[in-house]
C-alpha cells in the first residue's frame, strides 16, 4: 500500500456527498450494485467489460479512504483512494463501461449520460487538495543500547521524522504503484499552497529572454518585438492550468507518465511531453518563442489521443484540456515591429549619402529664398503706387536675362510674367490670350474668361509670352546684368492669371518636409 494520501478531509466529505446524490437519482438503478451476468442473462458481460465498476464498490473504497482515521493494519490491504482524481476516474469508469457494453443509444446509456452530466456539475465545486498527512502506525519499541547522540536522535523519535517527511515535497512517492491515476496526484498541492517561483524568466516584469539576449550586428542588443510578452503569457497559461478549477482534467498531464502505470507507454509514444516539462523549459528559457511552447502542448495532446482509446476518461480529459488551452491562447498578445535601438541607429546611419544630403540642402535653401521672395512680393503688392513707380523707374527690368530659344523660365521669371499679365488690358491682353489659345490645345477658341496656372503652360508658350510682355520693357544695357535665379524646384507654383500668384502655405509645407529629410542625415 501507499504510504501517503493527498485526499483531504474536505474532499473526502465532498466525494461521499456527491456519490450519495448520484445514488438517489432515479437513473442510478443500473449502477448501484455490481452487474450480475446470470441474473441479467448477459453471460458475455465480463468478456466485453474488463474493469467492472459500480457505485457500491466506489462507496466502500471511499469509506476506507477517510483521511481523518488511522490506517489500521487490518485495513492496509483494502482498496482505497489516495487522491480525488482516483475517485473521479472510478465514477467515469462506471459510465464508460455502460457505453462500451450497451452502445450510445441504449436506454441505460441515456441514464448514464444524465448521471454523468450531474456528476460533472458537482465536481466543479470540489474543494482543493491539501498537504499529505503522515500515515499513523503503531510504533514497536525495541530496546536500544546506549547509542551516539546523533544516532539516538534518528532512532528514538520516529514520529518527528515522519512529520518532516510529509511536509517535504521531494520525499513523496508519487509513482510507486500500478494505479493509472497516481501520476497526477501530488502536483496540484505544490501549486496551490506554496507561492509560484519568482525566478522564471517569463514571469511578469522579469527581464530575462529566451535563449539569452537577442543581439544584432557587432553583438549589440536588439529591442524586443513582443516575443518576451508572449512567453510570459505562456507562463501564465501554465500557472492557470495548475489551479484547482482545472485539476479534474488537467491533472493527468501535470507529470510524465509512469512506466509502472503504463508499461508499454514509451514503446507507443516516442516523444513524450507533459506540463511539468513545459514549465521547466519556460523557467530555463528553452523556448525561443511562443510557437515552440505551442508545439509542445499540441504534442502532449497528440500523445494522449494516440495512446488512450476514444471515450476513455483520460481521452476526454485531454479534449477538455485542449479546449481550455485554445480559449486562453486566443488572448496571446501580438508581435510588433520593434523600434531600433541607439546602437542599430548608429550602425544604419554610418556614412550617409553625401550627394543626397547636399541635394536636399540645396532644395531647402531654394525654398527658403522662394518664401522670402513671396513675402517681399506681398509687401510690394500692398502698395500699388510704389509698384507702379518702381516699374516706371525701370527697376522691374533690372537683372533680367535674355532668353535662349530653348530656355526655361525660372520661378522669379514666371512670377514676374504672371504679375505683368495681370496689369495688361486692351490689345496687349488680347495678344496674350491669342498666344495661350494657340499654344494650349484644351483652351482653343474659348472666348470666356481664361483662368489657368502659369505652371501648366508649355515652355514655348511661356517664352512667347515673355517676348511679348516682358522683353519690350528690358533695357538693353542691363539685359544680362544678373545671373539667373537658381531654385531647387523649377516647377514651383506661381498662381493663375486671375488670382493670387503663389500659395505661400504650400511652399512652407514643402520646406518643412525637406527640413525633416535633411534632419535624417544629421
Amino acid at each position: 500500500p501507499k504510504s501517503h494520501t493527498i485526499l483531504s478531509v474536505a474532499q473526502h466529505k465532498f466525494a461521499m456527498s456527491a456519490l450519495k446524490s448520484l445514488r438517489k437519482q432515479k437513473d442510478s438503478y443500473a449502477f448501484n450494485v455490481p452487474v450480475d451476468p446470470i441474473l441479467l442473462k448477459i453471460p458475455h458481460y465480463f468478456g466485453v467489460v474488463k474493469q467492472p465498476m459500480d457505485f457500491s464498490t466506489i462507496e466502500a473504497k471511499l469509506v476506507a479512504s477517510n483521511p481523518a482515521k488511522r490506517i489500521e493494519q487490518s485495513m492496509a490491504s483494502q482498496p482505497r483512494y489516495y487522491s480525488i482524481l482516483e475517485f473521479n476516474a472510478d465514477v467515469q469508469l462506471v459510465f464508460d463501461n455502460c457505453y462500451l457494453f450497451n452502445g450510445p443509444d441504449h436506454i441505460v446509456s441515456q441514464s448514464a449520460r444524465r448521471l454523468q452530466a450531474t456528476f460533472e456539475k458537482l465536481t466543479k465545486n470540489m474543494p482543493p487538495p491539501q498537504a499529505p498527512a503522515p500515515v499513523f502506525k503503531s510504533p514497536t519499541p525495541t530496546p536500544q543500547p546506549a547509542p551516539q547522540p546523533a544516532a539516538a536522535a534518528s532512532t528514538s523519535q520516529p514520529k518527528k521524522q515522519a512529520r518532516r517527511s510529509s511536509a517535504s515535497v521531494p520525499t513523496i512517492r508519487r509513482v510507486d504503484s500500478a494505479n493509472a491515476n497516481e501520476f497526477v496526484s501530488a502536483r496540484p498541492k505544490r501549486e496551490i499552497h506554496p507561492p509560484a517561483p519568482k525566478d522564471s524568466g517569463y514571469e511578469e516584469g522579469a527581464p530575462k529572454r529566451a535563449g539569452g539576449p537577442r543581439v544584432g550586428k557587432n553583438g549589440k542588443r536588439k529591442k524586443d518585438d513582443g516575443t518576451l510578452d508572449q512567453l510570459r503569457f505562456c507562463g501564465k497559461i501554465i500557472t492557470d492550468l495548475y489551479k484547482k478549477q482545472y485539476a479534474a482534467f488537467a491533472g493527468f498531464f501535470y507529470d510524465p507518465v509512469d512506466e509502472n502505470i503504463a508499461p508499454n507507454y514509451y514503446k507507443v509514444i516516442k516523444k513524450p511531453m507533459d506540463m511539468s516539462t513545459m514549465k521547466r523549459n519556460l523557467d530555463q528559457k528553452q523556448y525561443s518563442d511562443a510557437n515552440a511552447f505551442y508545439d509542445d502542448f499540441q504534442l502532449m495532446i497528440s500523445n494522449c489521443v494516440r495512446y488512450n482509446p476514444v471515450g476513455t476518461h483520460v481521452y476526454i480529459a485531454g479534449q477538455d484540456l485542449a479546449k481550455t488551452f485554445n480559449d486562453k491562447w486566443r488572448q496571446l498578445p501580438p508581435l510588433h515591429t520593434p523600434e531600433p535601438s541607439d546602437e542599430e541607429e548608429e550602425e544604419e546611419e554610418e556614412g550617409p549619402d553625401t550627394s543626397t544630403l547636399q541635394h536636399l540642402e540645396a532644395q531647402l535653401a531654394g525654398l527658403r529664398q522662394t518664401i522670402e521672395g513671396l513675402k517681399k512680393g506681398n509687401k510690394v503688392k500692398s502698395s500699388p503706387a510704389a509698384k507702379n513707380s518702381a516699374k516706371k523707374a525701370g527697376g522691374a527690368g533690372a537683372g533680367r536675362r535674355m532668353l535662349d530659344a530653348d530656355a526655361t523660365l525660372t520661378f522669379e521669371e514666371k512670377k514676374e510674367l504672371s504679375e505683368a499679365i495681370q496689369d495688361l488690358d486692351g490689345p496687349d491682353l488680347e495678344e496674350v490670350i491669342k498666344i495661350i489659345q494657340q499654344g494650349v490645345a484644351d483652351i482653343g477658341e474659348n472666348t470666356d474668361e481664361i483662368e489657368i496656372e502659369i505652371d501648366a503652360l508649355p515652355p514655348a508658350v511661356l517664352r512667347a509670352l515673355w517676348a511679348v510682355v516682358i522683353k519690350p520693357k528690358q533695357p538693353v544695357a542691363t539685359a544680362v546684368a544678373a545671373k539667373p535665379f537658381k531654385s531647387g524646384r523649377n516647377q514651383a507654383g506661381t498662381g493663375g492669371l486671375k488670382r493670387k500668384s503663389m500659395d505661400e502655405n504650400a511652399e512652407s509645407e514643402k520646406m518643412r518636409l525637406l527640413e525633416q529629410r535633411v534632419q535624417m542625415f544629421d
